[in-house]
C-alpha cells in the first residue's frame, strides 16, 4: 500500500508540474504576441488618397453595368 501511494503522489505531482509549465508557456507566448501585434502609425491608403470607399461603392451600385463587356 505504501509503494502504490508513493507512486500515486509522484504521478500527481508530475501532472501538476506539467500543467503549471503549460500555463507559464501560454502566458509567455501571449505576451510576445501582444507586443508584436501593436498597430503601426502608418497612414491608410484611403486617407492619403482622399477617396471615400463608401462613396465609391455607392457609385458602383447605381451604375447599370459594373464591368466592361
Amino acid at each position: 500500500m505504501g509503494t502504490s501511494l508513493a507512486i500515486l503522489l509522484i504521478i500527481a505531482s508530475l501532472v501538476l508540474l506539467t500543467g503549471v509549465l503549460a500555463l507559464v508557456a501560454i502566458v509567455l507566448v501571449a505576451k510576445r504576441c501582444r507586443i508584436a501585434q501593436k498597430p503601426s502609425h502608418l497612414d491608410q491608403k484611403e486617407e492619403v488618397d482622399g477617396i471615400d470607399p463608401w462613396k465609391e461603392a455607392g457609385k458602383r451600385m447605381k451604375s447599370p453595368f459594373d464591368e466592361p463587356s
